[in-house]
């Protein structure tokens, strides 16, 4: 026995030189002989089933192996078609190894005649074991006449295909996508669809070594498509026709992304079905879920074509993609292997559409709140958005800062690699709020209040330590400060604190806090009421009578607005304190409501008195003979009346029932009185523009935040865009109430021309007297009021 095996390993020779050369096999040798060859492998060929019972050697082991390989690559073959019949008839006793060093030898052996008999021959094995199906699949696919008995064997994949084991589905994927047919394409298609089953991450034994199953399928279901453009078409086609979110499958989306790696118009168009079905609600996230989570193995072979979807989506400017390219990079960046999702956010933020980056930074922003710590382990990335953020928009920096806070408050615990770039983030972070504070330049003033609040927000959530909260407040408590030395700033800051407020997005211990300085910043303004307050001395030295106007409280009132002490001060600064007044008056009003549910607790000055200059100085000889800095502080004071009002009216309007609310007659009452109020303070301003030659300008007391409403020459003009709105609607958003004033066309048309008659002007003036110191305490007042406006406007126009 021994020297039969000897026979059949390779001979060796050295030739003078010393060089061994390897030949063939005495076996080898002899089968190339063509008159004992069919003998000789007839011979051969039926020891292989007695050779099972041999081994126990290591020689004996290789027998099988030997002898098929001998058979293989020879010079000629004479008989082919007896050797292939010695084959078949040997097979099934032989063991399951030695079945498939068989089958590997068939393809070099059948004749193209005889196909049809061996694949015949070869399904009947199939069926009577489970275990073969896989090599005679690959043997099949390997014999000359492709379409010979194919459709026999398709037919019976697809019944094998529902109960399959696991480590033969990519050898059965790979087969039934490269062997389509027309017949069969739609019925192969939907069987994959409706049959696959649940791969997870299972690893099996394939061809020696472990391999995932899930990875497996995936690139066999690539070759199979790469191998057949009818199946990539059936692909597409049908899951192109599916309309339902539902009904989209897992599997459906790997398809496709397999289909777009082919590159070409497929991979257009497939992106293009994509960008379709989610952006007309055909699909939804849900898709993505079922398509990504839990599927680590598809993962590692789809992950380019996903990062490249997910851009695509978000490139493509509706919402519903751009919703769903924001979620499937949440799903990749959390999936549990390296990914570059993050890195790809940079393409995105430096695209220039505003669209665009607005959902990268939507992107970053929901990774902090789940992934917060293996999001610092790109920190680098992170802080590079603090370096550019003059390229962002206002609702940008919003998200900026929101998703660098939640990073540098982000709880400990973490790796030490972690904390420490969380560190350095809160360092950056810190020194950048420290110098955009201390900008004179009023976009750098709001980068860092936005930050600052931001900042405050994630300080003061629940989430966070009991220190938090105070960290919070003595972040906010330092930038009240900026009020003494930059008014506007600090209005800048009200307004940005009004608007978070407004949302929701402080928490009840810091909004209270918050309730407490805004109100006291606003009684910083009021005085103690005075029935006859003194006169005042302007900058240029005169003197200028003072006087209570639009008194709603009477004499049970306890405070005033002393808008003509503050306007005649000659303190630069304290004149441009009112620059913040509106944006502090909504800051308090929104908190009160926010925490009480109503504006009760503030009500005293919907009705307090305005200390104003004295009507006799709206006379026309006494305003146009009055000096240059006592004009001013007359129009300043009515345009700084006109904003008062507006917020209040604003205020009310927006956040209260005056029938739910406590004194609801009163309230309303008072209400339409300072509806009234408003208009008449609109037609003196006006009214004054039209006297004089050449109106001051308000720019000093107002800075570059507040808007202000100027007739200059019978029209009306918006100087300064600010935040002093125009009266709005009930139930307006406070953003939109916030908004810069709106330009006073009718009032521009009403405004009477410069060179009016005298007594026309004075008639002007006399009527606004009866109603401006009238403090009405009952209906009959209201209708005063109501009627002398109504008389005013016919007048004007």
């Amino acid at each position: 026995m021994i020297t039969f095996i000897s026979s059949l390993y390779a001979t060796a020779q050295v030739w003078p030189q010393g060089v061994p050369v390897t030949g063939d096999s005495l076996i080898r040798l002899l089968l190339n002989i063509p008159g004992i060859q069919t003998a000789l492998a007839w011979t051969l060929l039926h020891k292989l089933p007695d050779a099972m019972e041999a081994q126990g050697s290591q020689e004996a082991d290789n027998l099988p192996g030997l002898i098929l390989g001998s058979l293989r690559w020879l010079d000629e073959v004479v008989d082919t078609r007896r050797i292939t019949s010695t084959l078949l008839d040997i097979m099934p006793k032989c063991s399951k190894w030695v079945q498939q060093g068989i089958l590997e030898l068939l393809p070099e052996l059948v004749l193209e005649e005889d196909c049809q008999v061996v694949v015949a021959s070869l399904v009947q094995m199939t069926e009577q074991s489970s275990t073969m199906l896989v090599p005679v699949l690959e043997a099949i696919s390997n014999i000359t006449a492709q379409d010979v008995g194919q459709a026999q064997v398709t037919d019976l994949v697809l019944q094998r295909f529902p109960s399959a084991e696991l480590a033969d589905l990519p050898a059965l994927l790979r087969f039934l996508l490269q062997h389509v047919n027309s017949q069969n394409a739609s019925q192969v298609v939907e069987l994959l669809r409706s049959s696959m089953p649940p791969l997870g991450d299972q690893v099996v034994r394939m061809s020696g070594q472990m391999v995932d199953v899930e990875e497996g399928a995936v690139e066999a279901l690539r070759t199979g498509l790469q191998c057949s453009h009818l199946a990539a078409d059936t692909v597409f086609s049908q899951v192109k026709a599916l309309t339902e979110p539902g009904v989209h499958m897992g599997l459906d989306l790997w398809l496709l992304l397999l289909l777009a790696s082919l590159a070409g118009k497929r991979c257009e168009a497939v992106h293009k079905l994509l960008k379709k079905k989610f952006a007309e609600g055909l699909a939804n996230n849900t898709w993505l879920d079922r398509a990504v989570c839990g599927h680590q193995g598809a993962l590692r072979s789809l992950l380019p074509s996903l990062l490249e979807l997910a851009g695509r989506l978000v490139q493509a400017g509706q919402a519903g993609c751009q919703g769903a390219g924001s979620h499937l990079y949440t799903l990749l960046f959390a999936a549990p292997h390296p990914n570059k999702a993050p890195q790809y956010q940079q393409g995105h933020l430096g695209s220039g559409q505003a669209g665009e980056i607005s959902t990268a930074l939507a992107v970053l922003l929901g990774l902090t709140r789940g992934h917060a710590c293996q999001l610092l382990q790109h920190a680098h990335f992170v802080g590079t958005l603090l370096d550019c953020l003059d390229n962002f928009s206002q609702a940008q920096l919003h998200q900026v800062f929101a998703v660098v806070s939640e990073l540098v408050v982000v709880s400990k615990g973490a790796s030490s690699e972690v904390e420490t770039n969380r560190q350095r983030l809160g360092k950056q972070l810190e020194a950048l709020l420290h110098k955009q504070m201390q900008s004179d330049e009023v976009y750098a003033q709001r980068v860092g209040i936005i930050g600052t609040i931001k900042l405050a927000e994630r300080l003061a959530t629940p989430s966070s330590s009991d220190l938090g909260g105070k960290e919070a407040e003595q972040l906010l408590g330092r930038s009240f400060e900026v009020r003494h030395h930059q008014p506007g700033m600090f209005a800048l800051l009200c307004d940005e604190l009004t608007q978070a407020v407004a949302a929701g997005r402080l928490s009840e211990p810091l909004r209270e806090w918050l309730r407490l300085c805004a109100v006291d910043q606003l009684e910083g303004f009021l005085d103690d009421f005075v029935e006859n307050p003194p006169d005042v001395q302007c900058e240029g030295g005169g003197h200028l009578k003072g006087a209570n106007w639009m008194n709603l409280n009477g004499s049970a009132g306890q405070v005033m607005l002393p808008l003509l002490r503050i306007v005649s001060s000659s303190d630069r600064l304290h004149r441009q304190s009112l620059a913040c007044l509106p944006a502090v008056t909504r800051l308090a009003l929104t908190l009160e409501f926010q925490t009480s549910g109503s504006l009760d607790g503030l009500s005293a000055i919907l009705g307090c008195p305005l200390h104003m200059p004295h009507l006799d100085q709206l006379q026309r000889e006494a305003l146009l003979t009055a000096p240059p800095d006592q004009q001013w502080v007359v129009c300043t004071s009515l345009l700084l009346a006109i904003n008062w009002l507006r917020e209040l009216l604003n205020a009310w309007a927006r956040h209260v029932q005056p029938h739910q609310c406590v004194g609801g007659a009163e309230v309303q009452q008072n209400l339409l009185v300072r509806l009234q109020n408003l208009c008449q303070l609109e037609a003196l301003l006006a009214h004054s523009f039209a006297l004089l030659p050449n109106p001051p300008s308000l720019q000093d007391v107002l800075g570059c935040h507040t808007s202000a409403v100027i007739v200059k020459k019978g029209r009306v003009q918006k100087k300064m865009k600010g935040k002093s709105g125009k009266v709005s609607k009930a139930g307006q958003s406070p953003d939109e109430g916030s908004e810069a004033a709106e330009d006073q066309e009718n009032m521009a048309d009403n405004a009477s021309p410069r060179g009016k008659p005298a007594t026309e002007a004075d008639t002007t003036v006399q009527a606004l007297s009866r109603t401006a110191t009238n403090a009405p305490g009952n209906l009959g007042g209201a209708e005063e009021h109501i009627a002398c406006t109504a008389g005013l406007v016919d007048q004007l126009q």
